[in-house]
């Protein structure tokens, strides 16, 4: 299944862009991640913090 794959994949043009796109999306997708979590006010993230313990 696998060997039948690899041929078709190898014939096709441009299909060696697609790992390195999947790779950026990823790296993009982490990347605004933390930076959202950086910019977090601290207030906020004690609010957060404080969620599970709440019986409200």
């Amino acid at each position: 299944m696998i060997k039948f794959v690899k041929a078709h994949l190898e014939n096709m043009e441009g299909v060696s862009l697609y790992p390195i796109v999947s790779l950026l999306l990823f790296a993009l997708f982490f990347i605004l991640l933390f930076a959202r979590l950086y910019f977090y006010k601290k207030e906020q993230l004690e609010n957060l913090k404080q969620l599970p313990l709440n019986e409200d």
